[in-house]
């Protein structure tokens, strides 16, 4: 007997292609997210890239916030564009050992002689003869020491001197033993002027500190003017003090702010309160530093741009006798025809010394020489300091060569008008 086999469907062509064509899409379909996943990886890990490079960059080409920012209320009034005076150059210094000798000893001459502020046309060159004509006010024997001092570095000397006293002539001739390279004939001339004028240093921020520097001021031997804040820690010493060192002195009045936030106390000037309270404010004030020739303000870029509120301040003022100087800590003051106005002795800042604390050596003097052109130019010029060491470094450095010059340091009140 036969035996039957089973019978197996065997799988058509349809359903095999079927099976394949099912597994060849899931495959596929998992192989395109795997592919979008990696492409987003990708694009958030060069996103971070990015944002950490840009973060470097940042850091490395951005200046410091702290090393840029301006003084603060305990250091100095808000710094605007009318700081922005000319600011003198740094010179080019020449290698004297590079020079013939003739070369560098008219370049030492040209020194000597633009530090005493001489005018090219009172310089007269003939070969081997230089006619010099002096002012009666500087004496040849004070530019020929000068002279002297400069050439030695130049292993040359004076080698004959005469002076003429009945003529007002002084004659020296400059060489190396025998040699003589250049004669100097000095004469006084009773028409020249030198170009100099007067310069009144206000130092402001004084009530804040009692220490080495305020000393420093108050000892220093020129008539500069202490700006005193009212009601500061050590503001009543201070006007004690620059009292028995014969330093005059002013009130250093609060007054609001643009942007700095300033002291709010019973002595700030500030533009959202009643008038009653800032008239109140200003005879505080005036009480406090009675000996004050004058005042200015502390800050107050908003305050002086206000009218109404400066109408007040000065309708006190104008009873008292005392001067306004503005700060100008704002190009929209409005205090200088309000001075006028209720004819109140006005003057105006010419410029700050500093930028920031701890100002660096060469910008003080570079900023004190501008202030000597505007002297020069107009008479009279007016800067402001403050109590800081690197200042009073520079003040006593400098002075002694602007007086060489023929500009004077004088009380604030010489040049009020």
């Amino acid at each position: 007997m036969t035996r039957k086999r089973s019978y197996k469907r065997k799988p058509t062509k349809s359903t095999t292609r079927k099976r394949t064509t099912r597994a060849t899409v899931k495959r596929r379909r998992k192989q395109t997210e795997n592919k979008v996943l990696d492409i987003i990886a990708k694009i958030i890990r060069l996103a971070v890239l990015i944002g950490i490079c840009g973060f470097i960059i940042y850091q490395l080409f951005t200046p410091d916030e702290k090393s840029n920012q301006s003084i603060t209320q305990q250091d100095v009034d808000t710094i605007t564009v009318e700081d922005n005076i000319a600011v003198e150059p740094i010179e080019h210094q020449v290698k004297l050992d590079t020079l013939p000798k003739d070369q560098a000893l008219d370049y030492l001459l040209n020194e000597v002689f633009d530090s005493f502020n001489l005018e090219d046309s009172w310089i007269r060159r003939n070969g081997k003869i230089l006619r010099v004509q002096l002012p009666t006010e500087l004496p040849a024997v004070t530019v020929i020491w000068e002279i002297i001092q400069e050439i030695e570095q130049l292993d040359l000397t004076v080698i004959k001197s005469e002076e003429n006293l009945r003529a007002n002539k002084s004659t020296i001739s400059i060489g190396s033993g025998d040699n003589s390279l250049l004669t100097i004939i000095f004469r006084t001339n009773s028409d020249l002027r030198r170009k100099t004028g007067k310069i009144a240093i206000i130092i402001d921020d004084f009530g804040y500190y009692n220490n080495k520097t305020t000393d420093t001021f108050l000892k220093f031997n020129y008539p500069i003017t202490l700006s005193i804040i009212p009601g500061q820690k050590h503001s009543a010493k201070m006007a004690q003090q620059a009292k028995e060192h014969d330093k005059p002195i002013m009130i250093h009045l609060p007054m609001e702010a643009l942007e700095e936030k300033v002291e709010d106390s019973e002595f700030t000037v500030m533009t959202n309160i009643p008038d009653s309270v800032i008239i109140n404010r200003v005879r505080k004030a005036l009480a406090y530093l009675p000996d004050a020739v004058g005042i200015n303000n502390h800050m107050g870029s908003k305050a002086t741009a206000d009218t109404h509120v400066m109408e007040i301040v000065f309708n006190e003022l104008k009873s008292t006798g005392k001067f306004f100087v503005d700060s100008r800590t704002t190009n929209k003051s409005v205090v200088a025809g309000i001075a006028k106005k209720y004819n109140v002795r006005f003057a105006e800042n010419d410029g700050f010394l500093e930028r920031n604390k701890n100002e660096d050596d060469v910008y003080i003097q570079r900023k004190l020489a501008a202030i000597a052109k505007i002297a020069r130019r107009r008479g009279k010029a007016i800067v402001i300091g403050h109590p800081y060491k690197e200042t009073i470094k520079v003040l006593s450095e400098e002075i002694p060569r602007l007086e060489k010059q023929g500009f004077k340091i004088v009380p604030i009140r010489e040049v009020v008008r």
